[in-house]
Order: C-alpha cells, then structure tokens, then sequence
C-alpha cells in the first residue's frame, strides 16, 4: 500500500515533467523522469507503463525524435489506465 501511495504522489509529476522537458528538447531531463517512472512501475508489476516509459527513455537517450514523437501520445494514457487499476484495488481495499 505504501508504493502504490507513492507511485499516487510521485508519477503524476514525473509524467507532466517529461511533456515539458520534451517541449522545451531537453531530452536528458525527460529520459530521467522517464527512468523514475519505469522504475516505480516494474516495482509495481505495471509492466505496461514500465515498458511505455522504458521505450520513452531509451529514445530521449539516443535523441531518436521520430520515436519520442510516435512514443510521447502513450505515456499519459498508459499512466492513467494504470492509477485507474491501482485505486480500484486501493478502494477494494477500505
């Protein structure tokens, strides 16, 4: 319960710094936050966002922008259909 309250704290914010880190082509800051997030997810078994945010990273990393641009629309999704899992599960809970 207390990854999932940080994953709630902490991704949200990771996931809004990369759209501005990408608009504004600093590609090291956005494969940071990318990093972060694929880390919270595979410790969560969000192995869906994991993956999305590893792809992400590995593109900023090489600077490969038709990638980032084809990759970039998934992120948010991909983040909301897992918080959406996780607080089915959190309110399953109470």
């Amino acid at each position: 319960k207390v990854l999932l309250m940080a994953f709630f704290s902490d991704t949200p914010q990771y996931v809004e710094l990369i759209v501005n880190n990408l608009e504004q082509a600093d590609y090291p800051a956005a494969a940071t936050s990318a990093h972060a997030i694929k880390g919270v997810a595979a410790n969560l078994s969000a192995l869906a966002l994991a993956d999305c945010a590893a792809k992400l990273e590995r593109s900023c990393l090489d600077e490969k922008l038709e990638d980032i641009e084809m990759l970039k629309p998934n992120l948010q999704p991909c983040f909301d259909e897992t918080a959406l899992v996780f607080q089915q599960y959190l309110d399953s809970l109470k």
